[in-house]
């Protein structure tokens, strides 16, 4: 039984204050998994454009977790900090971190732009 099947399970049993909590995580998990269908479309897209690109990413450094690779496609793409976090659902400031180790990750030097060092790849 999933995530989702055992939150509808538990929203029979509860009270009608938790009735609405429980519709929103079960509302999250669905918004959730129809945005990671959603990227697995769009890698497919973007890997047959820049076939190179994720090989190239991986030979940089081969631990690169899937969020460092999402971002580093959103950078190439030239977004701003604002559109990358919309698209990853997180906040403004940790795109900022995450592009910060992101460069460590990738050893981007100081003062090099990041877009410009994806770009290139």
């Amino acid at each position: 039984m999933d995530i989702r099947e055992r939150l509808k399970k538990i929203l029979k049993q509860v009270n009608n204050e938790l009735t609405v909590e429980f519709k929103s995580i079960i509302k999250d998990i669905n918004q959730s998994q129809k945005t990671e269908k959603d990227w697995e479309l769009f890698k497919k897209y973007y890997e047959s454009v820049n076939k190179d690109f994720n090989r190239k990413l991986s030979k940089i450094n081969n631990n690169l977790s899937t969020h460092d690779y999402r971002l580093a496609v959103l950078i190439s793409l030239s977004l701003n900090i604002k559109e990358t976090a919309a698209l990853l659902n997180i906040s403004p400031a940790r795109v900022k971190i995450a592009r910060h180790r992101l460069r460590a990750r990738l050893n981007v030097r100081k003062g090099e732009d990041l877009y410009a060092f994806l770009s290139g790849l």
